[in-house]
């Protein structure tokens, strides 16, 4: 005679946030080695780009792009399950932001040869508080 099979636990969401974070770390990691450095700053000046300080917002991007696919990810399933309109208008903010940040990442601007330039710090800055919104986000959604 077999043990009844016991009922799967869910993952807890805290998990599941701590593996999206550690993706995206992993993420930026490689998009902060693989993006080439910047052969000048953006502007008028067209001078030497700053060396120190480009690789973190490439970093930060990279985490703030895993954490986006990871919030489409839960949406999309939800969409799915339920039909929502409003799980569907997330789904549809959240491809417009992922887009968003796409286009705004420090590493589209060294791969056309472009650094921050002084705006480094700002791209940093940015980054850094959308990953923590993010983070926030991704754990309420998997509560």
């Amino acid at each position: 005679m077999s043990a009844p099979a016991s009922p799967r636990r869910p993952v807890p969401a805290v998990v599941w946030v701590l593996l999206a974070v550690a993706a995206g770390c992993v993420a930026g990691a490689v998009l902060a080695i693989a993006t080439p450095a910047p052969v000048h700053a953006p502007g008028p000046h067209q001078g030497p780009a700053p060396a120190v300080g480009n690789q973190l917002p490439l970093f930060v991007s990279g985490l703030d792009l895993v954490l986006l696919v990871a919030l489409l990810a839960v949406y999309v399933r939800t969409f799915a399950e339920t039909r929502a309109r409003f799980a569907l208008g997330l789904v549809i903010f959240l491809v417009v932001l992922l887009f968003e940040a796409i286009v705004s990442s420090p590493a589209l601007f060294g791969a056309l040869g472009y650094g921050p330039g002084n705006l480094g710090f700002f791209f940093l800055l940015s980054g850094v508080l959308e990953a923590i919104a993010l983070t926030i986000f991704l754990y309420l959604s998997l509560e």
